[in-house]
């Protein structure tokens, strides 16, 4: 069981350094730093979004910001429920799996074989949704 735990965390921060690795600001040909500011303003809102961004953008040479227009609040929504659904059922499990532990120890290691991989499947949906977003923006 500790050896699974010991491969478990190194296969943990393994993808947390390289997701952070993946949010190191990208430099614009100019030596700037480019920002993507994502945002779900339409019509005269992201109008004066641009307005003030490219004022911005004038006002200093270090930054550039480029606004992202990422769908309607609509769109945004179903992105934040796809997340937070993952989020919950991951959290419910691990709640329940750390009380079963708690009143059955000798039962640990089938219990965290199970949280594991219903840990895997509650993540899915998260994915699901991802690919279901990225499908929706280069196929439509």
């Amino acid at each position: 069981m500790k050896k699974g735990l010991k491969t478990a965390a190194f296969a943990m921060a393994a993808v947390t350094a390289v997701t952070a690795w993946s949010q190191v600001p990208a430099k614009a040909e100019e030596g700037k730093v480019t920002v993507n500011f994502w945002h779900s303003m339409g019509g005269d809102n992201e109008a004066l979004l641009q307005s003030v961004v490219d004022a911005y953008n004038a006002s200093q040479d270090k930054v550039e910001v480029v606004a992202e227009y990422q769908g309607t609040y609509y769109d945004s929504i179903a992105k934040v429920q796809t997340a937070i659904g993952a989020g919950i059922g991951i959290g419910i499990a691990t709640a329940h799996a750390v009380d079963a532990i708690a009143r059955q120890p000798e039962a640990d290691s089938k219990i965290m074989r199970n949280l594991l991989l219903g840990s895997a499947l509650a993540e899915a949906t998260a994915i699901y949704g991802f690919v279901l977003g990225i499908l929706i923006i280069f196929m439509l």
